[in-house]
């Protein structure tokens, strides 16, 4: 048990220097005891500081950048299905705007509209909160795991905006190679 305790206090020493924050209520302890709670807020932590903020370009890392970055990457790329009212209302963050699977979906189908090719019938008739796409996503052609998100897509439960940070990231990320998103999609 020291050694672990030794190991995760040198980890958590290079995190606090390398991301110039004390990681406030978090200790060795924690980890190496196994709090669930703490030790997933942490790998929140991570993957906010060093993967979704660094695309924001030359802001400063903590600055939420990345965060405000994605943000206003899925309103502008979303407005054509704002204004056409597939979504109901502007994509102002990450948590209301998310809820139903609607945003979600559209933005999949910016990538891709022959993975939903009737999205407008789909949408129109409010499927997503039931609605089971688990064949939709193979895991390796889209970093979004059809098994997960289709769970997700129908569930009631109000869902966290962090996941829903990291799918959109994840999409984006995949994505953001592709010289041009493919043509043949939903025109409104």
């Amino acid at each position: 048990r020291i050694h672990r305790l030794v190991n995760v206090d040198s980890a958590l020493r290079f995190l606090r220097d390398k991301l110039r924050d004390p990681l406030a209520n978090i200790g060795s302890e924690d980890i190496v005891d196994g709090n669930f709670k703490l030790t997933l807020g942490l790998v929140w932590v991570l993957i906010l500081r060093f993967r979704i903020e660094q695309i924001g370009g030359e802001t400063e890392v903590g600055d939420g950048g990345g965060k405000i970055t994605l943000l206003a990457w899925c309103r502008t790329t979303l407005q054509p299905y704002v204004s056409s009212g597939l979504l109901p209302a502007p994509i102002e963050n990450f948590s209301e705007a998310w809820q139903t699977g609607v945003a979600f979906l559209c933005l999949v189908h910016v990538f891709d509209p022959y993975l939903v090719p009737e999205i407008s019938s789909v949408l129109e008739a409010g499927a997503p909160p039931t609605w089971t796409p688990t064949g939709l996503f193979a895991p390796d052609e889209h970093v979004v795991g059809s098994t997960l998100l289709a769970r997700s897509l129908r569930s009631r439960e109000p869902r966290d905006w962090r996941a829903t940070l990291v799918r959109a990231f994840a999409l984006v990320e995949k994505h953001m190679g592709v010289p041009q998103v493919r043509t043949g999609g939903w025109s409104g």
